[in-house]
């Protein structure tokens, strides 16, 4: 079972972030907080609005799914960055899950992290490694799994963040110079080109 969750968001969005949290896009426009750099599909945060989700903040079970691919690809010149969270944390929260992507999500109900079973999501990595292997599958079935969200509540503060991981050096560095104008003490940055990797 996954340990971990993923939230990528690009490096120049981390002022606001460490400012005042990662929040939904709900809060930001109620308050006014505006991204650097705005790296969201506007197809998706429609979907989200009509979900009702709109007020949370989403994450992924995997790094590296096919959205962070897009974005990343889109975005060349970007420095990204993945906060992370305990899994553990979201389940005795009670966050929320969707089992697949929002825009193929036809169902309306939310799960319980604290009463869902993530084992699954074993499966899912399986296909994944399968499938570096072998490079067949049945690819609309792998990826609705891969793009499963857990979702926070309107708030995550940088208190609970696990890490921040970035792909190099250079990012950190970056990162770092953010935190030191923010006046924030980050020791939790991890440097991992691996997981910044073609994207499934």
């Amino acid at each position: 079972m996954p340990d971990t969750l993923y939230h990528l968001t690009a490096i120049a969005n981390m002022p606001n972030i460490l400012s005042y949290g990662l929040i939904s896009r709900a809060k930001m426009q109620a308050n006014g907080v505006k991204l650097n750099k705005n790296i969201a599909d506007p197809n998706i945060l429609t979907k989200r609005q009509q979900l009702g989700i709109f007020d949370y903040v989403p994450f992924h079970l995997f790094p590296d799914t096919a959205f962070d691919y897009r974005i990343k690809t889109d975005n060349p010149d970007t420095l990204f960055a993945y906060i992370t969270i305990p899994l553990n944390h979201a389940i005795q929260q009670h966050w929320l899950y969707i089992p697949c992507h929002p825009l193929h999500y036809q169902d309306s109900q939310l799960y319980d992290c604290n009463n869902y079973d993530f084992t699954y999501a074993e499966t899912a990595q399986g296909l994944r490694e399968w499938w570096v292997i072998q490079r067949h599958l049945n690819w609309k079935s792998y990826r609705q799994v891969y793009m499963a969200e857990v979702l926070a509540p309107t708030l995550v503060p940088v208190t609970d963040f696990g890490s921040i991981v970035v792909k190099d050096l250079k990012g950190k560095n970056l990162l770092l110079q953010i935190s030191t104008k923010c006046n924030i003490d980050l020791n939790n940055i991890i440097i991992d080109p691996n997981i910044f990797g073609a994207g499934a």
